[in-house]
């Protein structure tokens, strides 16, 4: 009768806001076992971006996905710019890691390098 009254889920809220006043300590437990169940599940999309499994697709098709996920004309040598910064850094003994393919901010990142 509840749930058809107020239209609940049955669930709580994991995010709702708690005042200072009622926090305890089941309060922060329930949020300790958030952040952990967080931490897992970017764990395993993480492990799944790692092993190609992000787009879904295999063979000709995910190296398909891969190309439309790098940045920057490939260059007359075959190589991206990418490829090209990360030689560069190399040679001045800098280390450079960059996200994989399929990953937001990779693709929202608009750093370039000009050879020139």
């Amino acid at each position: 009768m509840h749930k058809q009254d107020t239209g609940c889920t049955g669930e709580r809220d994991k995010v709702q806001y708690v005042p200072m006043n009622a926090y305890g300590w089941g309060t922060m437990m329930r949020d300790y076992c958030y952040l952990e169940d967080v931490g897992r599940k970017v764990s395993e999309c993480g492990n799944d971006i790692v092993r190609g499994g992000y787009m879904g697709n295999t063979g000709a098709s995910k190296a398909a996905s891969m190309h439309k996920f790098s940045r920057g004309r490939k260059s007359t040598t075959g190589r991206s710019k990418r490829d090209a910064l990360r030689n560069y850094l190399e040679t001045l003994g800098i280390d450079v890691e960059f996200l994989p393919a399929g990953m937001e901010r990779r693709h929202l990142n608009q750093s370039t390098f000009d050879q020139k």
